[in-house]
């Protein structure tokens, strides 16, 4: 139910023209085909997203940490944010494998 309503909003977004909504069946076929992301910035869904990032990297599982990012950049979060990230999960691991004194 929730994906026929995105694919709704697509296509009233799609259609709008001078004030009007003119949806035709190109338009509801081309909007049928696009995947609505599911990304809100300050919710769940942000920080779901953040956290399979770093679980990820940690896991040095290359394919899901750029599927993730690339779903960060798509939803247009913040690339300092991203980079914080990033930054804290290299810090993290590098404590992991060097002792310190």
């Amino acid at each position: 139910m929730e994906s026929t309503a995105d694919t709704l909003r697509l296509v009233l977004a799609a259609g709008e023209a001078d004030g009007f909504i003119h949806v035709d069946l190109a338009v509801a076929e081309q909007c049928i085909q696009k995947k609505a992301i599911v990304y809100d910035g300050d919710g769940d869904a942000h920080y779901d997203t953040i956290s399979a990032f770093i679980k990820s990297m940690r896991g040095s599982d290359a394919d899901a940490a750029l599927y993730w990012l690339a779903k960060m950049i798509h939803a247009g979060e913040d690339p300092r944010f991203i980079t914080r990230r990033i930054v804290i999960c290299a810090r993290r691991m590098l404590g992991w494998l060097i002792p310190w004194p």
